[in-house]
C-alpha cells in the first residue's frame, strides 16, 4: 500500500500554496481591531509550533497523509484544488468547502484529511479573544513529473489557450454556451485567476445566470479585484442583447492582454 502511495505522489505531483496565514507577520492591525490569523500546530501542538512555521507543518501533515485517489490518477485528472475552510475557537474544523474541484474523489480525500486536523490548530486571535476565522489552501496536482516552476507555467499555458477559445467562443461566434465549458476549464487549472474568472462570469451573465456570474465576481472582489456592484449596475437594464455584448466586450477588452502581458 505504501509503495501504491508513493507511485502516486511522484506520477501526480503535488504543490501547496496557502491563503490567509502567512506566518512571517501573523498579527495585523485592521482598523482599531488587532487581528491574528490561525496557526497550524500539528500533532505536537505548541512545541512543533516553536520549531517550524504554520505552513510548513501543515504542507507537511497533507503531503504525508493524502493519498491521491487511484481513479483520479488513471485519468490523469490534474488542476489545482482550493479549500476554504474555518478555524473555531476551540481549533476545530468546520464549514469545509470546495472552491474549485479537480475530481469528486480527490475532493473527498482532502476534506477527510483535513477533518484529522481537529485540534491541531491555534486560533485566530481578534484583539485577544478566540475568534472563529477562515483559512485557504490550494493544492496544485500536476499529470506529470516536473519540477514546480515547470508544472505552474504548463498550467499558465493551458489556462491562457483556454480563455483565448473562450474569447472567440464568446465575442466572435456569439456562443456562450460554448465558451462556457473553454472558461471552466481555464479555471480548473488557475482558479484565481481574475481574467479567467472576469471572463466566465461575464459569460455566465451573457447565459442569464446572474447568481453564478455574481460568484465568480465576488471571488475577484475576495482577491482584491473589481467591485461586483458596480459591474452589475453596468449590465443591469440593458434592452438587448447587442447592447450587452457591447459591454461585455468592452469590459473584457484588456483581458486577453492581461494574461498575455503576465
Amino acid at each position: 500500500m505504501k509503495k501504491s502511495v508513493i507511485f502516486f505522489i511522484c506520477f501526480v505531483v503535488p504543490f501547496f500554496l496557502f491563503g490567509q496565514n502567512k506566518t512571517e507577520d501573523p498579527i495585523a492591525n485592521v482598523g482599531e481591531v488587532q487581528v491574528s490569523p490561525p496557526q497550524f500546530t500539528g500533532i505536537n501542538n505548541v512545541n512543533n509550533l516553536l520549531n517550524e512555521s504554520s505552513d510548513v507543518l501543515i504542507k507537511a501533515y497533507l503531503a504525508e497523509k493524502i493519498t491521491f485517489p487511484e481513479r483520479a490518477a488513471v485519468c490523469k485528472q490534474e488542476g489545482t484544488e482550493v479549500i476554504k475552510f474555518l478555524i473555531t475557537p476551540e481549533g476545530e474544523v468546520s464549514d469545509i468547502t470546495i472552491v474549485n474541484s479537480v475530481c469528486p474523489e480527490l475532493d473527498k480525500e482532502i476534506v477527510r484529511v483535513l477533518q484529522t486536523t481537529n485540534g491541531m490548530w491555534k486560533p485566530g486571535l481578534r484583539n485577544n479573544n478566540a475568534a472563529t476565522m477562515p483559512q485557504e489552501i490550494s493544492m496544485v496536482y500536476s499529470s506529470v513529473d516536473e519540477a514546480n516552476g515547470a508544472v505552474m507555467e504548463r498550467f499558465y499555458e493551458k489556462a491562457k489557450y483556454f480563455l483565448d477559445k473562450g474569447n472567440q467562443k464568446l465575442y466572435v461566434k456569439e456562443k456562450p454556451s460554448s465558451a462556457l465549458k473553454f472558461y471552466n476549464n481555464g479555471i480548473k487549472y488557475l482558479p484565481n485567476d481574475e481574467s479567467l474568472l472576469m471572463a466566465r462570469g461575464l459569460c455566465l451573465y451573457a447565459l442569464g445566470d446572474l447568481d453564478a456570474a455574481r460568484r465568480d465576481w465576488s471571488r475577484i472582489e475576495q482577491l482584491g479585484g473589481v467591485n461586483v456592484n458596480e459591474l452589475v449596475a453596468d449590465l443591469s437594464g440593458q434592452k438587448s442583447y447587442e447592447e450587452m455584448m457591447w459591454i461585455l466586450n468592452n469590459s473584457s477588452e484588456s483581458l486577453s492582454q492581461n494574461i498575455q502581458a503576465k
